[in-house]
This record gives C-alpha cells, sequence and structure tokens, in this order.
C-alpha cells in the first residue's frame, strides 16, 4: 500500500505545479498546457514506432545504435513537437511569453508523471495479484523492481516530477524562442541538447555500472538545469522582452 501512495504522487504533484506555478504564480494559459499534454503522446508514440521498428533492422535493443535511435527521435520528436506547439500559440494570439513556456512543459512533462506513474502502479498490480500472468523467465528488472523499498520509490518519482519540469522548461523557452525570433538555429540548439541528455541518460551513465555515477548524473542535471532555467527566465526571457503575436 506504500508503494501505491508514494507512485499516487506522480498524478497529484504534477496537478499542483500546473495550478499553484503554472496558473497561480505565472498565470500561463490553459492551452498551453493543453498543447503540452497532447505533444506527450503525439512525440511519445512516434518515438515509439521507431524503437519498435528498429529490431525488424537489425538493431539490438540494448546497443549503443538504439541509443542514438531513440535520442535522435526524441530530440526531434518532442522538440518538433514544442515547435508546432508554440507556432499553434502564435496563430491563436496568444503572447509568446516565458509563462506559457513553461506552463507548456508542466503540461508534457506532467502528461509523462502520469504515464509512468500508471504503469508502475499496473505492474505493482500484476505483481501482487496475478504474479503467474508474467511470462517466464522473468526480466531481472522486475525482482529489482519488486524488492525496492519507499525510500527509493519516492526518490523515483520526485527525480521524475521535479527535474522533469525544470528539464521540460528549459527546452521550451529555448525553443520558443525560435518562434519569437524566428530563427531556427533555437530550435536546432533545443535538438541537439535533447539529443545529448538522453545519450547520456540512456548509453553513457548506465554503461558505467555504478551507483556513484548515476548520483553525480542526476546532482549535475539538477544544478546544471535550474541554473539554465534561471538564466533563460530572468535573462533571456526577462519582462518587458517578451514577444507578442
Amino acid at each position: 500500500m506504500t508503494l501505491y501512495l508514494i507512485y499516487s504522487l506522480d498524478f497529484i504533484l504534477p496537478l499542483m505545479l500546473v495550478l499553484l506555478v503554472g496558473r497561480r504564480l505565472l498565470r500561463g494559459s490553459w492551452t498551453a498546457v493543453a498543447l503540452g499534454f497532447v505533444a506527450f503522446f503525439v512525440a511519445g508514440t512516434l518515438v515509439l514506432v521507431s524503437q519498435t521498428v528498429a529490431p525488424f533492422f537489425g538493431v539490438a535493443a540494448d546497443s549503443v545504435a538504439m541509443a542514438v535511435l531513440i535520442s535522435t527521435g526524441a530530440g526531434v520528436f518532442e522538440e518538433g513537437a514544442r515547435l508546432t506547439a508554440f507556432s499553434a500559440l502564435l496563430a491563436l494570439k496568444r503572447p509568446l511569453e516565458r509563462a506559457n513556456g513553461v506552463m507548456y512543459a508542466l503540461g508534457h512533462s506532467g502528461m509523462e508523471a502520469m504515464f509512468f506513474g500508471a504503469m508502475t502502479m499496473f505492474v505493482l498490480m500484476l505483481l501482487a495479484w496475478v504474479p503467474e500472468h508474467i511470462p517466464e523467465p522473468r526480466p531481472p528488472e522486475l525482482d529489482a523492481f519488486a524488492a525496492m523499498g519507499a525510500g527509493s520509490a519516492l526518490a523515483d518519482v520526485l527525480s521524475r516530477v521535479i527535474l522533469g519540469p525544470i528539464i521540460h522548461s528549459v527546452w521550451s523557452l529555448v525553443v520558443l524562442l525560435a518562434v519569437a525570433r524566428r530563427q531556427l538555429r533555437y530550435f536546432f540548439l533545443a535538438v541537439a541538447w535533447h539529443f545529448a541528455h538522453d545519450m547520456m541518460a540512456i548509453a553513457v551513465i548506465p554503461r558505467l555500472e555504478s551507483e556513484i555515477w548515476v548520483n553525480a548524473w542526476l546532482a549535475f542535471v539538477a544544478l546544471f538545469y535550474s541554473a539554465a532555467l534561471v538564466y533563460l527566465f530572468r535573462v533571456v526571457w526577462a519582462p518587458g522582452v517578451e514577444a507578442k503575436p
């Protein structure tokens, strides 16, 4: 029961961030958060399709080539979704302001957290209620997940619902510049940045096989992206420089 309560935070905290930070503090648009919700499913579906068909072309699931494919797909499709969404905001006569960039990010990362939370609860129910329906041999990752304590589960959720919005807000504010200033170089910067980030997370850090490197990577991500968000939010997108449609 404790794990169910912990993973319910994947639903509660993203909604609180949208209401308290996105709406009450920043006064962002509901349209922006709705576009973030939709973009998660569109971009995620495209990435999943490319990942699914890759083995038919001889790409192994745990290979560097697969990591490159996933990272490229995530960079192109997710940042492409941002570019499309912000162009839609412009067409809908919504101001291209930092609040809406963050609101979009809260929608995207929030739906991502809810999706992973739902999938995690589903796996927990399978393990608890119908373990015989899990095909053999069971993946070792599944047994490790089943043995995970409350502390590890809470750290997993908090890293997703806190770091996720920060990372997505940074990329959103960069892509927002591409639309507001009509300069696609910012979009390509976000794509390359997203690719490099995912390659580190998928292909490099796991192969080091050390918890120290994992914690160091998480600490770096937290500090670097927090600093980048403050810079983008308070300097690049300072009040008075926000673009109007």
